[in-house]
Parts: C-alpha cells; sequence; structure tokens
C-alpha cells in the first residue's frame, strides 16, 4: 500500500488521507464551478455555504493535527 500524506500504515489512517483527498477536490471542484457566472447565478449561494463548509472542515483539521 502506499502512503498517501501521513505515511499512516492503519485503515483509520489511510480512510483519513483518502477523505481529505476527496474534500481537497470537492473543495476545488466547487470554486472553480462558482467562477463561472452561469453556475454561479443559479447556485451562488449553494457555493458559498460549501465554500464556507469546506473552510471549517479545514481549519478543524489544521487545529486538531497541531
Amino acid at each position: 500500500m502506499e502512503t498517501v500524506i501521513f505515511g499512516t500504515e492503519t485503515r483509520g489512517g489511510n480512510l483519513f488521507d483518502v477523505a481529505l483527498l476527496i474534500t481537497i477536490l470537492a473543495s476545488v471542484t466547487v470554486v472553480m464551478l462558482d467562477s463561472m457566472d452561469v453556475y454561479h447565478a443559479v447556485y451562488g449561494d449553494l457555493f458559498r455555504a460549501l465554500e464556507i463548509g469546506f473552510t471549517l472542515v479545514f481549519t478543524v483539521e489544521y487545529l486538531v493535527l497541531l
């Protein structure tokens, strides 16, 4: 098994790494879609809420791993 982020070899560590990568990709996707006027006009409020949610998740993850 290849080390993804933290070098953990446990199942929980691997799940955390995969969940973090998926969350990062989702966050980048939301930012990209929000930058397009056609999607921003329809889903702007949802994108803003998701971006705030991602920011909170990343902040908690940072504080926990200090």
